[in-house]
């Protein structure tokens, strides 16, 4: 179980750093980094949302 979320959370981490690592502008990578920040945090809010109103419908 701690090794599959290790790898869900390590893999696009090292993917990500990859990336920003050959982007060969600064000015580039800020708005990479704010677009992959942003989506991150929209994914989970609404994964959130899914889970606990999918809860809510098995419950009745």
């Amino acid at each position: 179980m701690a090794e599959q979320v290790f790898k869900k959370i390590m893999v696009p981490t090292v993917l990500l750093l990859l990336v920003l690592y050959l982007l060969p502008d600064f000015f580039l990578k800020v708005p990479v980094c704010l677009f992959f920040l942003l989506t991150g945090v929209t994914l989970s809010f609404v994964l959130s949302y899914y889970e606990e109103t999918h809860s809510q419908v098995n419950k009745h």
